[in-house]
């Protein structure tokens, strides 16, 4: 089961625990078929409403299929507890979702969720008849899974290559930054950090994304974070050119500036990242983080504490470690910022590359140059380059996009191995079972599995293609 099933699954057994009585005694015959309870159902987004099934494990399909999540017959049951009768569907009411109740003989009976903005949410099957409603209150439990931003919901399209204001409501990252995780990942040097992360509260914050020239809402984009100094977010035009070669969503915060507490503003980084991921495919082996003097300091503490969420780093005339330094005043030290990554976390973050920038009159200077030259003795892919001229300042455009590519280049180069592997593999397929579409079970396992292991790829797509998915057929 993929991320966004799991999540959701989890979300409707909350939502539906939360009451024990069914509404006003109402028996919501609309989740039944023939009578019963299906033994299952898929939730989908709204523009897939033709028939589905679970037949493969293959992440690639799914979204192709437009899945959000799977629903057991005891899930169903409990929804139908909140179910009251309605007479007609309230004027304005969007479709947010298909509910597609799978049979045991192959059947699938679909219903829709309409939301008109009111305090329940409209179920009906695809023929316009029964009508029932559930409280909005229950249903915004699920907006973790069931999404309703994507490509036919309720939000209106972001245009790409302009920065713009994600469309709420949010969700919250699975990564909480709690006292537990804190002093986890942030503790052991000379510093204390707030544990007050998860005092913030989402609705009344604000996120901000730019989608790269040519995002297509299929193939997976990696992910810029920018942590900005400043109340206002605005990831500087120095990066747009470098963001649309390469794919990359830019996305942050507003109000994670300097004057916040560090959990907080790290906090805002990882709902940004959880928000885009609700909305968009992301490649998880390509979120990087960067940002400008305190928010530089930010993007490598995200670098050493979170190896495994970022793939690199970029920090500007700002940089964070774990080594205690010597001041360029005798009997002073500069604290060490950050504990030490143990373990795989430590193999982790010294194989992700970091590439930072400072200027040659810039105050942070001195301390940057040290703390390069430590993190490159202990293992860690860590460039640093000193631009003449400049002070606490952004380094040129060029500079800053040939320091994104060299961050990117690992994962683009696995990327180009998956793609020579995926049409290694078709050949293969069609030297034992021919070219056309499959005429076997085991012929459609072979293309299905090639989808599962080098999603996204040509090869992947071929193999869809065979499958019965053209390019361009998908659910967001």
């Amino acid at each position: 089961m993929d991320r966004f099933a799991l999540r959701t699954l989890l979300a409707l057994l909350l939502f539906a625990f939360a009451s024990l009585s069914d509404a006003n005694g109402q028996d919501a015959d609309v989740f039944k078929v023939d009578g019963r309870i299906p033994a299952g159902a898929i939730l989908t987004v709204p523009t897939i409403d033709r028939p589905t099934r679970i037949e493969h494990n293959s992440a690639m399909l799914r979204r192709l299929d437009g899945q959000i999540g799977e629903l057991d017959r005891r899930a169903l049951n409990l929804i139908r507890r909140f179910a009251e009768e309605a007479a007609t569907v309230g004027g304005g009411a969007v479709h947010v979702a298909t509910l597609h109740l799978l049979t045991a003989d192959g059947r699938d009976k679909r219903l829709h969720l309409l939301d008109d903005g009111g305090e329940r949410v409209f179920v009906r099957t695809v023929t316009g008849g029964a009508v029932v409603t559930v409280p909005r209150a229950r249903l915004d439990a699920l907006a973790s899974g069931w999404d309703r931003h994507r490509d036919g919901g309720v939000s209106a399209p972001v245009p790409v290559g302009e920065i713009v204001d994600l469309p709420g409501p949010y969700v919250e990252a699975d990564i909480g930054l709690d006292s537990r995780t804190v002093r986890d990942r942030l503790h052991g040097g000379d510093r204390v950090y707030p544990k007050s992360g998860l005092t913030r509260k989402l609705e009344e914050e604000r996120l901000w994304v730019r989608l790269p020239g040519g995002h297509d809402g299929q193939t997976p984009s990696g992910v810029m974070v920018w942590v900005s100094p400043t109340a206002t977010w605005r990831i500087p035009p120095h990066f747009n050119r470098v963001l649309d070669e390469l794919g990359l969503i830019a996305c942050g915060a507003d109000n994670a500036d300097n004057p916040r507490n560090v959990t907080e503003r790290l906090q805002l980084m990882f709902d940004a990242i959880e928000n885009v991921r609700a909305r968009w495919a992301v490649d998880e082996k390509r979120i990087y983080v960067t940002g400008f003097s305190g928010g530089g300091r930010c993007s490598s503490m995200l670098h050493l504490g979170w190896p495994e969420v970022f793939a690199g780093s970029v920090p500007i005339v700002g940089l964070n470690s774990y080594h205690r330094l010597d001041a360029q005043e005798p009997g002073l030290v500069i604290p060490a910022q950050v504990g030490r990554p143990r373990g795989r976390r430590m193999d982790l973050a010294r194989a992700n590359r970091m590439w930072a920038f400072t200027g040659e009159t810039d105050g942070n200077r001195y301390e940057m140059e040290l703390r390069q030259e430590k993190l490159e003795f202990d293992g860690f892919e860590a460039r640093l380059t000193t631009v003449p001229g400049i002070g606490h300042d952004m380094p040129p455009a060029g500079e800053l996009q040939e320091a994104v590519r060299w961050v990117d280049e690992p994962r683009r180069a696995a990327l180009e191995g998956e793609a020579e592997a995926a049409m290694a593999a078709l050949v293969k397929h069609d030297e034992r079972f021919g070219a056309g579409g499959p005429e076997s079970g085991e012929a459609r396992a072979s293309l299905v599995e090639i989808t599962r292991r080098w999603p996204w790829t040509e090869g992947a797509w071929r193999a869809a293609a065979r499958l019965g998915y053209p390019r361009g057929d998908s659910g967001g």
